[in-house]
């Protein structure tokens, strides 16, 4: 070859020296130069996340080749046709998308977009077995190998790779193959890295089977090389899923099934409700929320750190725990194939807190509108007359603004006081009525006549001393009596310009003054009742005023304490569990196994439990059975039955004192299960 291109080289030169001898001028040749450089753009128009699969939509113009990355997995080869490429994240998080294109001229351009994969976790049985939409590797639009060798700006390998099945199990063989990389010399060899470490299993060959033993998501390289030795590096992940079950649901060909499937094991998780249960409340106990791609089966909680389970076979389980504190429990949850997880927790107890029915008093009656008003004001002097008006008043009261307050009927029209000293005062008239109604007036009044003098003239037989009677004012207290509670009536307040010398109470109606010479009289009444007196008030110079009044007198609250009834005898038996032992086929005798607990009684003596199991409503091949426990100590039953016939049957455990005891609780001596009855080999149908 080299001498070819010699002797071309010595003809071509010895064509010029003739040439150039002849007079003749040659034009040089020189090489064709590079298309010329031309900008490029890169655009992923949108971006669609289904689950954990995202999908670009992508665009570009003048560009020879493109790549995109994902964030999670290596860069991936497209033709600038490509207009969408998909990926399906193995993770949830944060990604950005990038997308680059570059030209025949140097010309580079890209773009670069975030998502977000919220998706915890697809569900991985069954897997899917859909075929994607898109072609991963598009068939180019112009020919890939041209008739005329390009000036590229690097020698190297586009590397590609593919592997199938796209979903492998554990144990299954996966083919990876390279040969869809690209090289204008030709690709030669693959090498592939399982391992991490440059250990190249696969030198020679675009193919490699290998096999991963576990479920799990796997990184591996691939090294490309080029005739000419140059090579690229790719690298992808595959996620292996595990060996899907063979088993058989029903028990075939014997009537105990023992399938033997890959054991995966469940997410144990629970709930319970209330949260912040007291002393003797019912607290739920609830694993629904647990996870198994075989689906969950039942649940096992123990309460008694023992593995005395409570409940074999329902996803929900009611405890009731007598006295306050933090009790732990286990929860062992198993799948539809047996296989099993426990999780442990805790539950805090508190106090339960006494419900009491407080006694109302007094009781009120129902509450009617009450009105008060003052109608006007008529001002004699230092006297001032208030005009008075109410509706449903029980009892009013009625402030001049200088002394206290004067207590008045309903009846009464109108009311006359006289001021000691001049000024400006506020008049106030309140009404009350029997079931708790109030009502409230006011006026302003003004008093400008100015003080008057007592008289200093000495009365005689032939002329008497100007006549001036007494105001009268009293008051008592407590204001709300009971009856045989000491009243203190006080007529202190009155007032008159020559002094209060006495006050006559009457309290029976017969003018039988109780008090003729105090100004202060304490009275008792023995009944509850409203009552009606009346005061005479006398001056010093033996003028007398009378005023009249009433008082309501309440029934003394009962301070007796109750006598407690007997205490009757009480017990608790609780229908704990029950369960087939073995498993029932038509036609031979299994055994039904009942567990019972004992909560005790009043007294620490063991009390008799009678135990009766009922199938399918009825005693026709159950059984009863009696047993004497004590407080907190459980015993079992087991009776056997002969089912006729395959298919559903129901089994009822009832739990009843059979001494002359009294239950405490109806709420917890029930339990059903359902159990399924299996035919004989060759007699039936399985159900």
């Amino acid at each position: 070859m080299n001498k070819i291109l010699a002797s071309g080289l010595l003809l071509a030169i010895s064509l010029v020296s003739t040439l150039a001898h002849a007079g003749l001028s040659v034009q040089p040749t020189y090489p064709t130069p590079a298309p010329y450089y031309q900008p490029v753009t890169a655009h992923i128009d949108a971006v669609e996340v289904s689950g954990r699969i995202a999908k670009a939509y992508l665009s570009s113009s003048n560009a020879e080749k493109c790549y995109i990355s994902f964030g999670e997995a290596g860069k991936f080869f497209l033709y600038p046709s490509t207009a969408s490429f998909s990926l399906r994240y193995t993770s949830p998080g944060t990604y950005t998308i990038v997308y680059e294109c570059y030209g025949a001229g140097g010309g580079y351009s890209s773009f670069s977009q975030t998502i977000t994969i919220s998706s915890p976790y697809e569900q991985q049985y069954p897997y899917p077995t859909y075929t994607p939409s898109y072609s991963p590797y598009p068939t180019p639009a112009y020919t890939p190998y041209p008739t005329y060798i390009p000036q590229p700006q690097t020698p190297y390998p586009f590397a590609r790779f593919t592997f199938s099945p796209q979903y492998p199990r554990a144990g299954e063989e996966i083919t990876f193959d390279c040969s869809s990389s690209y090289d204008r010399d030709g690709i030669s060899r693959c090498a592939w890295d399982f391992y991490g470490q440059g250990r190249h299993v696969s030198d020679y060959g675009l193919q490699h089977r290998h096999v991963f033993d576990r479920a799990s998501t796997y990184s591996f390289s691939m090294t490309v090389y080029d005739s000419l030795g140059y090579s690229s590096q790719a690298t992808g992940s595959v996620t292996v899923y595990g060996p899907q079950p063979t088993y058989t649901p029903y028990p075939s060909p014997t009537p105990y099934p023992s399938p033997s499937p890959v054991p995966t094991y469940p997410v144990a998780r629970f709930t319970f409700s209330p949260q912040y249960p007291k002393a003797g409340e019912a607290i739920t106990f609830d694993c629904s929320s647990s996870y198994d791609r075989d689906g969950i089966s039942r649940c096992a909680w123990d309460f008694y750190g023992q593995g005395r389970h409570v409940s074999e076979y329902s996803l929900q389980h009611t405890h009731v725990f007598d006295s306050p504190g933090t009790y732990s429990f286990t929860v062992t949850v198993y799948d539809n194939l047996g296989y099993l997880s426990q999780a442990t927790g805790y539950v805090a107890v508190n106090e339960l807190r006494p419900t009491y029915t407080p006694t109302p008093y007094p009781t009120p009656t129902p509450y009617q509108l009450v009105s008060a008003r003052i109608s006007r004001i008529e001002v004699s002097g230092r006297t001032a007359t208030a005009y008075l008006s109410n509706y449903n008043a029980d009892r009013c009261y009625i402030s001049f603004g200088e002394s206290g307050s004067f207590f008045l009927y309903p009846s009464a029209a109108s009311y006359s006081y006289r001021y000691m000293n001049p000024g400006t005062f506020t008049i106030a008239y309140e009404c009350y009525g029997n079931n708790g109604g109030y009502a409230y007036d006011y006026r302003t009044v003004s008093i400008t006549n100015p003080y008057e003098p007592i008289p200093s003239i000495s009365p005689s037989p032939t002329q008497p001393p100007e006549q001036t009677y007494p105001l009268v004012r009293f008051s008592f207290s407590p204001q709300y009596p009971k009856a045989g509670e000491e009243i203190t009536f006080d007529c202190s307040s009155s007032y008159d310009r020559d002094g209060i010398s006495r006050c006559a109470w009457d309290f029976y109606g017969q003018g039988r003054h109780v008090s003729d010479y105090g100004l202060q009289h304490r009275h008792v009444f023995d009944r509850a009742g409203a009552y009606s007196f009346s005061v005479t008030v006398y001056d010093s110079l033996g003028y007398s005023s009378q005023a009249t009044g009433y008082v309501t007198v309440y029934e003394p609250r009962p301070t007796y304490t109750p006598t407690p009834s007997p205490t009757p005898e009480l017990i608790d038996f609780v229908a704990m569990d029950i369960y087939p032992d073995p498993v029932p086929v038509s036609g031979y005798a299994p055994a039904y196994v009942a567990i019972v607990k004992s909560r005790g009684g009043n007294s620490d003596s063991p009390k008799t439990v009678r135990v009766d199991i009922h199938i399918d409503g009825s005693l026709s091949w159950g059984c009863s059975t009696t047993a004497a426990l004590s407080a907190g100590q459980s015993a079992s039953a087991k009776c056997e039955g002969r089912p006729l016939y395959s298919g559903l049957h129901r089994a009822e455990l009832v739990v009843d004192s059979w001494d002359s005891f009294r239950e405490s609780s109806e709420d917890n001596n029930r339990i059903t299960r359902n159990f399924r009855v299996w035919a004989p080999i060759g007699s039936e149908a399985k159900s």
